[in-house]
């Protein structure tokens, strides 16, 4: 897997995320977006990804992935709930700042391991 590949991946799911709160539409299940091993970058970390595990890189990349995950997950809910605070999904939003985080821990263990 090439990690930088997760970076797209991982901005796609924002924007859906962000899209499905904007329009009410689509069929984005929180539960599911939620479990961190069901994306390529999850499956990779427990897999082939593994055999860096004892690299701080990876355990830093690996709880960014289950913190952006999370906060994905949170905040379908809260939209479907009615709860979602303003500026939720802005730039200043912890959904953005998980994104960030994640992308910044994709990159350090990238040039880690290459």
């Amino acid at each position: 897997m090439e990690l930088h590949d997760a970076i797209e991946e991982h901005m796609d799911l924002h924007k859906r995320v962000e899209d499905r709160v904007g329009s009410g539409e689509g069929s984005l299940d929180a539960d599911e977006i939620q479990k961190p091993d069901q994306c390529e970058l999850g499956k990779w970390l427990v897999g082939d990804g593994a055999k860096h595990q004892t690299r701080p890189q990876h355990t830093k990349l690996a709880e960014a992935h289950a913190a952006f995950h999370g906060a994905c997950a949170d905040v379908l809910r809260q939209a479907d709930a009615g709860t979602l605070e303003d500026g939720a999904l802005g730039d200043k939003g912890p959904l953005y700042a998980a994104l960030a985080e994640l992308c910044v821990s994709i990159s350090s263990l990238s040039v880690r391991i290459q």
